[in-house]
């Protein structure tokens, strides 16, 4: 499993701040299987995925310096 930058930077953020993904997910209104395959690179990230994830963390306080460069990379 290839996580991708995106990914890392997503999963960090989220085990940093002790959310889980299935909480993300439902918070964001995505399913888990979804948020997940975005993370690995099986899927491609949309930009209203991205919004929901910056809306996300943002309501958190939380600021992921290179998300939406990370995000328009392809996965390897």
């Amino acid at each position: 499993m290839n996580t991708t930058e995106y990914g890392k930077l997503v999963r960090k953020a989220r085990l940093d701040n002790d959310i889980t993904l299935l909480d993300m997910a439902r918070s964001i209104g995505v399913l888990p299987s979804y948020l997940c395959a975005t993370e690995i690179g099986e899927t491609e990230v949309t930009e209203d995925l991205l919004k929901k994830v910056e809306e996300f963390f943002g309501s958190r306080g939380v600021v992921i310096k290179g998300l939406r460069e990370a995000a328009r990379r392809r996965a390897p």
